[in-house]
């Protein structure tokens, strides 16, 4: 038996074990283009102003959308441990919730901005987390179908 199913105690190594060291840097990236980086930017007037996809919501809801974008990145950065505490393999999907949310993201600034969408830009956190949330999936998806 492992030492977390006889103590019930989780270490750093039994965290890697599970998930595996890409998967978690994938996550990672994923948390730092969501959290730090614009997701969204706009210059009016010369300046330049970015929101991340975190932030999106409350730049969204000026213009009548982005509803739901905040809870979706939310749930994205807690279902990293479903895994952990789920030992289901259904528990893998949980980890498609990262990719749901940039997509997400990506559809509510193209519905509230409508004609005006051309004075917005995706910025460096857009491309960080669509391509760490599309590692995270594939890998997901593959942890689900080899059963967990």
């Amino acid at each position: 038996m492992s030492e977390t199913s006889q103590t019930g105690t989780i270490s750093g190594a039994s965290i890697v074990a599970r998930y595996g060291q890409p998967l978690l840097i994938g996550f990672g990236i994923f948390l730092i283009g969501a959290l730090f980086f614009p997701f969204i930017s706009m210059q009016m007037l010369g300046v330049k102003q970015g929101s991340t996809l975190w932030d999106l919501s409350t730049q969204l809801s000026q213009t009548g959308g982005g509803g739901g974008v905040k809870l979706l990145v939310l749930l994205a950065i807690v279902s990293i441990a479903v895994p952990l505490v789920w030992k289901d393999k259904r528990a893998w999907l949980a980890l498609l919730l990262p990719l749901l949310s940039v997509l997400w993201g990506f559809w509510s600034v193209k519905k509230a901005m409508g004609p005006m969408a051309e004075l917005f830009s995706y910025g460096i956190g857009f491309y960080l987390c669509i391509a760490s949330a599309l590692f995270v999936a594939a890998a997901a998806v593959k942890r689900f179908s080899s059963g967990g």
